[in-house]
């Protein structure tokens, strides 16, 4: 099966009153079916929704299509989310774009805005199934009818609760089960009714009253038979109802009159579809079930129609729905068929067989048709109806150009001259006057190089100056002194090949306004004869090759046109500069031809359909197959006719459409439509997008998806987008609206979308999507404005710290050069003080010696003196030593010295020494400063000893521990009073003051006759 056929089909009558030709003559179809992504071939109902989608409902699941693709829903188990059952019988929709779905299992909705589906079952109902939904209908009050094989049920939804409704009226021939069999049901159009078909005949249900009534009856009707499969009312309010092998049942509202319709074939008697047409001529038509049936009301005729080609036989068409639009979807076993009445525009002749081995050849004779072809069909002229006025082969004596030629004559080429008409055959040249029916023929001789080349003739042109050329097949150019009937020849070719000059091949002449000749040649391109200099050249080599193939040649509004095999190129007579005109990139297929209409557009013939181009508005339109052409591969014979209409001819047909009203019911497309936006493979949710989508740095997979809800030819659509910014024009993306973007950089940025329908039409409408990428926070402005804040800080602080931190080292600097320069005034002032005085103590004792140097026991005693001042000198020199030594500066080390000091000093006092120190000393460091203060305050405290306290033992203690240094002194001696502190108080208020100047503190305790105890604390 072809994803997409489309065929002309040829209506025949088939009744039993009369046989006769149905309404309209060509009807195209297309066929939508499980190749093109329908979820199953079983079509069972047909809904298009207010936005121009369609639904479709199926054996196996539900289908929607958008013009761009089809989405199929199904049941899922365990989803309570999902249709209730895959067998969709019935569709609806409510005015909020809700779609009901009516399957063999129940109700489904689906919630358009929610994306969901919810499902409810009806309850068992006494008289048959009430689970299978034949029909839907939704009343002006927004209530929800489904007809049931168990009767008529009312649905609330808000409650959620089926109602029942059960047709008891009374009769007691028929069965209830019967009667609540409902087929089919529709609203009635001018009363609050539904009209329901039944098992047990046809009903009303009045809306008002809430009771039903029976509509046909033995009483109005003698044909009576009580199994009604379909019923529909038409535009003039009629009540139309299928039957089960009784054919088709007509009911008058006003008078309650019955009218039966019945075919001869019982067969075709059950009639379970009807549905109303409106043709282009304005008549009414009615299409039925089966292989394609139709009935007109106004003829009170059945018809049938016959499928071209075979693939479309036996449809077996179910269902008919007619769209708000007016078009007509036809359901069958073999997937959906879409019927446009307005979209009829194609007319076909056949001929009974072919007509010609060559290009068919066209002219206007009294304003009637010259079909030239081969044998029988050499010259025929035909009417408006195509019906033949004139057999012109029947005149003329074929036999003998055939014998005279060699092969049977075939017109290739059709010139006139008055009532002359020159034709270029395959057998030589035919000159025959239309009036009077003379003939002449000229043929080519042996031997005469007057003659012609050679029989066939591909071309003949009639100029201005009533010159005859002629333009035999790979023989260049000639011409035809009517009255000697001598031919000459005026050029052969330009190039060689094989050595040899090549032959021209012309196809077709023209002359410009100037009585230029232009030609256009199969191989070599356009070819220009300058009728003043008498010189032949070929004037586009350069821009179009010296080898290409050119067509059909025309002088038109005061420009030259031809074509190539890929565009359409213009030039004027003189300025010989080429425009191009190429086809779009999806309509680019090889060109066969052109033609102007009267209308000022181009037709053009290509292996991919008929293309329309029109140069002022640069537009291109294209008709294939899907619009009613018999072929897409249009290699043919394209002729416009003096009344406007267009041909399109081949050797077994010619196709014919009026341009104006081809091109205006094309005109209209709808407007396109964004379906979805997804985000790492899932879907933007609608309130995000109600102005501008802003996407996170992360969220860089981006799938827009839109379609055009144009099904004139579903899935030919044609989709273009373009991001501003990146794409320099539009990007054809292809027949499904949907473009992917990965790995965008961060920012903002602008798509614009753009549709084009199967015939080239552009949407009204230009979708156009502002998004934005944030970057990364870290690339954020906020947060590039926080770090440069944060560093501008740090800077700051750093600046501020390496300031600050010079500044104290500076002053650090400057504060130990202080302290080097206290220290050395200290030193100085020590030595100055100790040494210094204890020298000059020293050298007065020395003198005082020299005068007692005769008195041997006062100088004795003078130099006990001296030695003493001298050792007492050397101690304080060995203590400013000791302190000066960066060696000592630790706990241990201050210990340990004045351990050795305390011992010598007491020595002399037969003084016991006793020293608690711990075990191991940890590693405390003690500046120079704390070492002497210390030191020095220990000392003074033993001078207080030794000179005051007349004791016998003094115990000397260190502790460590809370970040501080515990040094006590306790001695057994006497003791003082608080109260006489004075005689040693500069003493101890100068050790108070050492030890505050390093932080610490300095306690000591004393009564008399209980000795006297010395605390420093110091930092550790």
């Amino acid at each position: 099966m072809k994803k997409l056929f489309i065929s002309q089909l040829i209506i025949l009558l088939s009744s039993c009153i009369c046989s006769a030709q149905g309404p309209g003559s060509n009807i195209v179809l297309h066929s939508v079916n499980e190749e093109d992504g329908l979820s199953d071939n079983h079509v069972q109902c047909v809904l298009k929704d207010r936005s121009g989608n369609v639904w479709i409902g199926t054996a196996d699941g539900l289908n929607e299509m958008d013009g761009s693709a089809i989405y199929v829903f199904r049941n899922k188990k365990e989803d309570n989310t999902s249709l209730v059952n895959n067998n969709i019988l019935s569709l609806a929709e409510d005015e909020s774009g809700n779609i009901w779905i009516g399957t063999s299992g129940g109700l489904s909705c689906y919630f358009r805005q929610k994306n969901v589906f919810q499902s409810w079952l009806p309850e068992a109902s006494p008289y048959g199934s009430s689970g299978y939904i034949y029909s839907i209908v939704i009343d002006r009050k927004k209530n929800i009818w489904c007809a049931t094989h168990g009767g008529l049920l009312l649905f609330n939804d808000h409650t959620n609760l089926f109602r029942p409704f059960y047709n008891m009226v009374n009769d007691p021939k028929n069965s209830l089960v019967l009667r609540n069999r409902i087929t089919h049901m529709i609203a009635g159009t001018t009363e609050q009714k539904l009209w329901i078909s039944s098992a047990d005949g046809l009903w009303s249900f009045s809306l008002d009253r809430l009771t039903f009534k029976e509509e046909i009856t033995a009483k109005n009707d003698p044909q009576y038979k009580q199994l009604f499969t379909y019923v529909y009312e038409s535009h003039d309010h009629t009540i139309w109802a299928g039957t089960w092998e009784e054919g088709l049942v007509a009911l008058n509202k006003a008078n309650g009159k019955v009218a039966h319709y019945f075919l001869k074939d019982p067969a075709q008697m059950i009639i379970r579809c009807i549905n109303e047409i409106q043709q282009n001529d304005g008549k009414y038509m009615l299409f039925l079930d089966g292989d394609l049936s139709a009935f007109d009301p106004a003829t009170n005729n059945f018809f049938h129609y016959v499928k071209l080609p075979k693939e479309t036989e036996n449809m077996n068409v179910l269902p008919c729905y007619k769209s708000p639009d007016g078009w007509i979807w036809l359901a069958s076993s073999s997937g959906l068929y879409i019927y446009d009445p307005h979209h009829q525009f194609f007319q076909h002749h056949f001929f009974s067989k072919e007509i010609t081995a060559q290009d068919v050849a066209f002219a206007e004779w009294n304003q009637s048709l010259l079909v030239g072809g081969g044998a029988k069909d050499f010259l025929k002229l035909y009417d408006e109806k195509w019906d033949l006025k004139k057999d012109f082969g029947l005149s003329l004596n074929l036999s003998a150009a055939r014998r005279k030629s060699g092969v049977n004559p075939t017109v290739l080429s059709i010139g006139q001259d008055n009532n002359d008409l020159w034709l270029g055959t395959s057998s030589g040249i035919l000159r025959m006057n239309t009036n009077t029916g003379n003939t002449k023929w000229f043929y080519h001789a042996e031997n005469d190089s007057t003659s012609l080349p050679r029989n066939f003739i591909t071309h003949i042109f009639l100029s201005s100056n009533k010159k005859i050329w002629v333009f035999p097949w790979r023989e260049g150019i000639w011409t035809l002194d009517t009255e000697t009937g001598k031919f000459k020849k005026l050029w052969t070719g330009f190039s060689k090949e094989n050595g040899k000059l090549k032959k021209l091949v012309i196809v077709s002449a023209t002359e410009d306004e100037n009585g230029n000749l232009w030609m256009s040649d199969i191989d070599e391109g356009i070819i220009l004869f300058d009728r003043k200099t008498g010189i032949f050249s070929k004037p586009f080599s350069a821009e179009i090759g010296s080898k290409v193939r050119t067509d059909k040649i025309f002088f038109y509004n005061g420009s030259l046109y031809s074509n190539t095999p890929d565009a359409v190129i213009k030039w004027g007579q003189s300025k010989k500069k080429l425009s191009f005109f190429y086809l779009p990139p999806e309509m680019s297929k090889e060109i066969y031809g052109i033609q102007p209409d009267h209308e000022g557009n181009w037709w053009i013939a290509t292996n991919n359909g008929l293309i329309v181009f029109n140069e002022g508005l640069k537009t291109f339109r294209r008709f294939t197959s899907a619009d009613g052409l018999l072929n897409n591969d249009m290699n043919g014979t394209l002729f416009c006719r003096s009344n406007g209409t267009v041909l399109f001819g081949t050797e077994s047909y010619v196709t014919s459409f009026n341009p104006p009203q081809l091109l205006s019911a094309v005109g209209d497309v709808p407007q396109q439509q964004l379906k979805e936006v997804l985000v790492n493979a899932k879907p933007v949710e609608q309130a995000r997008a109600k102005n501008n989508f802003h996407f996170d740095y992360y969220e860089k997979n981006i799938v827009f998806k839109w379609a055009l809800p144009d099904f004139s030819n579903p899935f030919r659509n044609q989709y273009y987008c373009r991001l501003e910014g990146i794409d320099a024009d539009w990007r054809y993306v292809g027949y499904k609206g949907e473009i992917q973007y990965a790995n965008l950089n961060y920012g903002k940025y602008k798509l614009q979308l753009k549709a084009i329908n199967a015939n080239g039409v552009v949407s009204p409408n230009i979708i156009s999507i502002p998004f934005e990428i944030a970057p990364p926070f870290w690339k954020a402005s906020w947060f590039l404005g926080l770090v440069i804040f944060i560093c501008a800080i740090i800077f700051f602080f750093i600046v501020r710290y390496v300031s600050q931190r010079n500044l104290k080292e500076k002053l650090l600097r400057l504060e130990k050069e202080q302290a080097v320069e206290k220290e050395r005034n200290r030193i100085s002032r020590d030595m100055h003080d100790d040494l210094g005085s204890g020298l000059t103590k020293i050298a007065i004792m020395s003198e005082v010696a020299k005068r007692y140097l005769y008195d041997h026991e006062k100088a004795r005693q003078q130099l006990d003196n001296i030695s003493g001042s001298s050792r007492e000198l050397v101690d304080n020199l060995q203590d400013i030593i000791w302190v000066l030594n960066p060696k000592n500066d630790t706990l241990e080390s201050l210990a340990a010295y004045t351990r050795e000091y305390a011992l010598k000093f007491f020595e002399p006092f037969k003084i016991e020494m006793h020293f608690i120190y711990p075990e191991k000393f940890s590693y405390i460091k003690l500046s120079e400063e704390t070492r002497r203060n210390v030191f020095l305050a220990i000392k003074e405290s033993f001078n207080n000893i030794g000179k005051h306290a007349w004791c016998n033992q003094v115990t000397m203690s260190i502790e460590t521990g809370n970040n501080s240094i515990v040094i006590n002194i306790k001695d057994d001696g006497r003791g003082f009073a608080a109260n006489h502190i004075r005689e040693f108080g500069n003493g101890l208020i100068n050790m108070k003051n050492r030890i505050e100047q390093i932080n610490g503190s300095y306690e000591i305790k004393s009564r008399p006759g209980a000795g006297t105890v010395t605390t420093i604390v110091i930092p550790a």
